[in-house]
């Protein structure tokens, strides 16, 4: 979980609340309880306008092979890079064809997610790339496996080269 520390100014000057007032608020919802001189007793909910970027980077997971994160977490969302069928530990490229791929590339994207907060069951789209169109139902069988109920928008498109002659790349964003 993330968490934010908010200054709280001008807005409750008039309400008793000094300058100097912390709020601990989880992801951007906060709430405080207040007590005026008369002792009665209010919640405010506010929506706090924090604006955070955090890098998701696991050792779990292949480290970056350019200038990208493995994902990046930004209001409550995760966008994840594209994952190809490497192992973390060797970062090579897994031996197998299109379905040994496949299930590296879903594991790592499923450890990727759970270091920032998440999961497949909260995956909102899925960006599949492939070497060849005829991989497709081996593919797809694989990656439906991962998926519980309710699967996430997607498209498949096949592309003439991915990384390290990889026969898969598959990116997605999810939610917190």
């Amino acid at each position: 979980m993330y968490y934010h520390k908010v200054t709280i100014y001008t807005a409750f000057r008039n309400n008793g609340l000094q300058d100097d007032t912390v709020l601990d608020c989880q992801f951007t919802k906060c709430y405080l309880l207040y007590v005026n001189e008369h002792y009665n007793f209010f919640i405010l909910t506010f929506i706090a306008n924090v604006m955070s970027k955090k890098i998701v980077n696991t050792v779990h997971a292949p480290e970056a092979i350019g200038p990208y994160s493995q994902a990046v977490v930004h209001n409550n969302m995760v966008y994840c890079s594209g994952q190809i069928a490497l192992d973390a530990a060797s970062m090579q490229v897994v031996e197998g064809g299109i379905e040994e791929q496949t299930r590296k590339v879903m594991n790592n994207i499923d450890t990727v997610l759970k270091e920032a907060g998440s999961g497949f069951s909260k995956v909102l789209k899925c960006s599949i790339f492939l070497d060849d169109m005829d991989d497709f139902p081996k593919v797809n069988k694989i990656y439906g496996g991962y998926f519980d109920s309710e699967p996430p928008a997607r498209e498949t498109v096949a592309v003439k080269t991915l990384p390290k002659n990889v026969l898969i790349e598959i990116s997605c964003i999810a939610y917190i």
